[in-house]
């Protein structure tokens, strides 16, 4: 059994149809970014890393494809990493095990924070970053991973990388599904508590993309976000949507088991 701990590193606003698939045309719907700690008796697992120090890339993408300077991602000094995780009592050199969902700035940019950790992602969305990238014209490497960061990963960190198959384990009572929609590699990762299974995944944006089948608009595949909102519904006690504000409102201080 694990304790699963949500950590907000950021928060951004998108339009409505991005969200919610061709929908709330006249709204901008909130976004709060996590790292979500998973600690029990032998691990502890941190998914996601928090953003880059520098967020200029992003938000000259994100403000560029929005046309709203509401779209940027905004950090306050608090939210930064290390020190928000540190305040859990749990410094870098503490997490064994990096889970990375969805491959974006925002969750890959605090990497070098954790020198000692293997670092898990999906090994479908990692062939697709490094051959297709280019087909996506708001896709810029460094929004996606900071090429500093990237540089890392394919020559010293690489023997810490770790690439998951489309069904697959990071520790005993944590498994992971490939459920894409979001992002090719975009997981859902499920964590065994004391409170039953919490099934995390950036596959939708709030809880209420699965809870009432509303894809978010931002999306691969239909067809795909379908059939992941069913697998997760039906196996999580307590679902994490990636970026709901409401988690907070539901589980106070962000302690969810």
């Amino acid at each position: 059994m694990y304790t699963v701990q949500l950590i907000r590193v950021g928060s951004s606003e998108v339009r409505g149809p991005e969200a919610f698939w061709m929908s709330r045309w006249d709204e901008w719907v909130p976004l709060v970014f996590y790292v979500v700690l998973i600690q029990g008796p032998e691990r502890t697992v941190l998914l996601n890393t928090g953003p880059p120090d520098d967020l200029s890339d992003l938000n000259r993408v994100w403000q560029g494809y929005l046309g709203d300077p509401r779209a940027a991602l905004v950090v306050e000094p608090e939210e930064r990493l290390p020190g928000a995780l540190e305040r859990y009592g749990v410094r870098p050199r503490d997490i064994d095990t990096v889970v990375l969902s969805p491959l974006s700035a925002y969750a890959t940019g605090g990497l070098h924070h954790f020198e000692r950790a293997q670092i898990v992602l999906s090994r479908h969305g990692w062939a697709h970053f490094m051959t297709e990238q280019g087909s996506d014209p708001t896709a810029e490497r460094s929004t996606r991973i900071p090429l500093h960061h990237l540089a890392h990963l394919v020559t010293d960190w690489w023997p810490r990388v770790r690439l998951l198959e489309d069904e697959d384990e990071v520790a005993p009572g944590i498994t992971t599904t490939r459920t894409g929609v979001h992002d090719r590699g975009s997981l859902s990762v499920s964590i065994a508590t004391s409170r039953g299974t919490v099934v995390y995944s950036d596959s939708a944006y709030h809880n209420a993309n699965i809870e009432q089948r509303h894809p978010i608009g931002l999306a691969y595949d239909l067809d795909e976000a379908h059939a992941a909102y069913e697998a997760i519904a039906g196996s999580a006690d307590i679902l994490l949507a990636g970026f709901d504000p409401g988690h907070l409102t539901r589980f106070p201080g962000g302690r969810i088991a």
